[in-house]
C-alpha cells in the first residue's frame, strides 16, 4: 500500500481476522445458523470509534475510491494462498436493511 492509505505501524496493527481458518473464523461465527457459507473471510474487523472507522468513512461517504482499490489489492494478495485463491467475486456484507433504506431517499 506503500502509506497511501494507512500508514505501515496502522497496517501492522490492523485487527483482521485469521484468514488462514476459513470455516471457524470470527467472521464465518458471525453468520452461522443465518447463511449456509463454505468460507467467509474479512480484510479487517471494523469497530465504531477506532481510527480504521475514518478510513472507511473516506471510502464509503467521500467518495474516496482509491482506498477501496488499495484494500482490493491489500485483500487479494493475502487471498492468494488460501482456498479462496480461485475466487471470482467478492462482496461487501449487506447493509442493515434500516440503513440500506436511509441509503436509497
Amino acid at each position: 500500500m506503500q502509506e497511501k492509505v494507512i500508514c505501515s505501524k496502522c497496517l501492522y496493527h490492523m485487527p483482521r481476522p485469521k484468514i488462514a481458518d476459513l470455516e471457524n473464523n470470527a467472521v464465518s461465527q458471525l453468520f452461522w445458523g443465518r447463511v449456509k457459507l463454505k468460507y467467509c473471510t474479512a480484510l479487517f474487523f471494523y469497530s465504531k470509534g477506532s481510527i480504521y472507522q475514518n478510513i472507511i468513512h473516506n471510502l464509503k461517504y467521500h467518495g474516496k475510491q482509491y482506498i477501496g482499490v488499495e484494500f482490493g489489492k491489500l485483500f487479494g494478495s493475502e487471498l492468494k494462498s488460501t482456498p479462496l485463491s480461485s475466487v471470482d467475486l467478492v462482496v461487501p456484507v449487506p447493509l442493515h436493511q434500516k440503513k440500506t433504506q436511509e441509503k436509497r431517499f
